[in-house]
């Protein structure tokens, strides 16, 4: 049975394990995420699969407009039930490419950013970077070595940046889990200006 309901701090996400990616090993990262979220913030979620991070974020702040972005098609047909399921409307799915869509309509729109793709999300750094106002923050996730977990990640980041003309101001960063005896997965906050 690959078809199930997971329950997330007072969310319920329906999805199908067959069609489209879910990890329940990123409940510490939604809720802190969404902790950090203030009133009336536009947040934008690249990668947004069926809606946790989008959806845990509009219900912890109501004032928030929360758009995810998820290139699956089964993926966002979940995304949008679970939007009406968990009664979010302050939470909107947009199906489509992330490379197509940004910055688009989007470019200087996002005080937030989270990015919750850790493999090859820095081919997509040129895509959102422009779309966060100045001093917004821009949460991070990409694969790093077990021996120096950061060190990737950050130098990516801050390439991506200066190359848009804007700087990247390290904030937090943390591991999030382990992948294998080498690689761990990394987030990284940080305020572009």
């Amino acid at each position: 049975r690959t078809h199930t309901i997971y329950r997330e701090g007072g969310c319920e996400f329906e999805l199908d394990l067959n069609k489209t990616y879910f990890s329940g090993r990123l409940a510490t990262e939604r809720t802190r995420i969404a902790s950090l979220v203030r009133q009336n913030e536009h947040v934008l979620v690249p990668f947004a699969g069926v809606g946790p991070f989008a959806i845990r974020i509009g219900k912890k702040e109501l004032t928030s407009e929360v758009v995810g972005i998820e290139l699956n098609p089964n993926a966002v047909k979940y995304f949008k039930s679970n939007i009406a399921r968990n009664k979010c409307t302050n939470v909107y799915a947009v199906e489509g490419d992330v490379a197509a869509l940004l910055p688009g309509k989007y470019k200087c729109w996002a005080d937030r950013i989270a990015m919750p793709l850790p493999k090859d999300a820095s081919a997509f750094l040129a895509n959102a970077i422009p779309c966060l106002k100045k001093g917004g923050i821009l949460h991070y996730y990409a694969f790093g070595e077990s021996k120096k977990p950061y060190a990737k990640a950050e130098k990516e980041l801050r390439g991506a940046a200066i190359k848009l003309g804007r700087k990247a101001r390290v904030l937090f960063r943390r591991i999030v889990r382990p992948y294998s005896k080498t690689t761990v997965q990394v987030v990284i906050d940080a305020k572009i200006e």
